[in-house]
């Protein structure tokens, strides 16, 4: 955090390797507290290593070159998650072999495009309440609880006047961190690992709605959406012990949280307006 802020003072500019930092640590007390398996750490460097090739990929000006870089950084990521997911499922369920990658790749490209727009200061704290929001939820919290202590300091690092920036070298292992740490505190009660990973919840969905020209910009909207959805997305885990009446709540929540977005959102259209006025 302190570095961070320093940086940040001498550059007067958004700091980088928000997400690879907090990885970092959370991957050194993890390895040693707990010593989790070899496989864990060399699939999260894989993942780290390819979500690396995107961002050069996306450096890179001349447009050929540019193309087939980024296809095959793609490529790289996909691999990396989809070879994480085979050999790190502590569950052993086959649907988390199905559902995971998914949610790595999903959210971790969300984080990593918020390293642009109106609410990429909200970035840390959004994080910030959904790992508090998975700890509440999963019935083992020892080595979640690392992520915890680490996301409360490191959630401040993306607000004025650090401005911490995640870049895809450290947006994708990081969500493959925080997910799996979901399944390991969570592989006595499947549905506290639905519970923990639907608490992403707002994150990936500001991306997602900017894709369909809506951009919600009242940061306050945002992040009260997402505190009001964690909280009732969670409880749902424990009010209701079935699967698909937790998913058809869920659902319906995500919705609800989708339509208040939209409400308090600016199309492209009326961006297009306002500055033609100007």
């Amino acid at each position: 955090m302190l570095a961070f802020y320093l940086v940040s003072r001498f550059t007067n500019s958004p700091v980088p390797g928000w997400a690879i930092a907090f990885t970092s640590g959370v991957v050194l007390v993890l390895w040693l507290q707990f010593e989790p398996e070899q496989d864990i750490l060399v699939g999260l460097g894989f993942i780290a290593l390819a979500g690396l090739a995107i961002d050069v990929a996306h450096a890179l000006r001349w447009k050929p070159l540019a193309y087939a870089s980024r296809i095959l950084a793609w490529g790289a990521v996909v691999a990396a998650v989809v070879s994480f997911t085979s050999t790190s499922n502590p569950s052993g369920e086959p649907w988390v072999d199905i559902v995971f990658p998914i949610v790595v790749l999903l959210v971790g490209a969300s984080v990593w495009s918020y390293r642009f727009g109106p609410n990429a200061n909200l970035l840390g704290p959004i994080l910030a309440v959904t790992i508090a929001g998975i700890w509440v939820t999963i019935p083992e919290t020892d080595m979640f609880t690392i992520a915890v202590g680490a996301g409360l300091g490191l959630g401040l690092a993306t607000l004025a006047p650090i401005r911490a920036r995640a870049f895809a070298t450290g947006a994708f292992v990081l969500v493959a961190l925080v997910a799996w740490l979901t399944i390991a505190g969570g592989e006595t009660r499947d549905l506290s690992i639905i519970g923990g990973w639907v608490s992403f919840g707002v994150l990936p969905m500001v991306p997602l709605l900017g894709l369909m020209g809506v951009r919600p910009n009242r940061q306050s909207v945002v992040l009260g959406v997402h505190v009001v959805y964690s909280i009732l997305a969670t409880r749902v885990v424990d009010i209701w012990d079935s699967i698909p009446i937790s998913l058809v709540v869920i659902g319906a929540l995500v919705a609800i949280a989708a339509v208040v977005l939209v409400r308090f959102g600016v199309t492209a259209a009326v961006e297009r307006e306002e500055a033609l006025v100007v």
